[in-house]
């Protein structure tokens, strides 16, 4: 009796933790971005996104290349952002790289409408070559 009480603890316990380490990972993903692309010079690339209720992180890595810099500037702004972003006025990011040759994104968004924006505004002659891999974890 007293081993098979044992089994049954030590049962309960792997179901307990187990169901623990499943329930701790994120509930899903989704691919913002995965590929190369260029982004021509004086113009910008970008993607939108939607962050649910509960909120969000987006994680990725980013290279670039071209020009004397290898350089691109990644923003992460909200919609109306975005959009005072192209008429040209200061805003509020959420995630700013500044000009960069390589850079890891980590960021947690509230809900709400995003777009994530790989600029090459600043460059007068130099297309950017540009690898981006970039996902939304909930």
């Amino acid at each position: 009796m007293p081993s098979r009480l044992w089994t049954a603890y030590l049962t309960l316990t792997l179901v307990v933790l187990f169901t623990w380490s499943v329930t701790a990972s994120p509930l899903g993903q989704a691919v913002i971005v995965n590929t190369a692309f260029t982004v021509k010079a004086g113009d910008a690339k970008y993607w939108n996104f939607h962050v649910g209720s509960d909120g969000a992180n987006v994680v990725g890595r980013f290279r670039a290349e071209g020009g004397s810099g290898n350089d691109i500037k990644c923003l992460i702004l909200d919609a109306d952002s975005f959009e005072n972003w192209r008429n040209g006025h200061r805003v509020r990011t959420y995630y700013n790289s500044e000009k960069i040759t390589v850079a890891n994104i980590n960021v947690d968004l509230p809900q709400g409408e995003y777009v994530l924006v790989f600029d090459n505004t600043y460059s007068v002659l130099t297309n950017k070559a540009v690898t981006a891999n970039v996902e939304i974890r909930w």
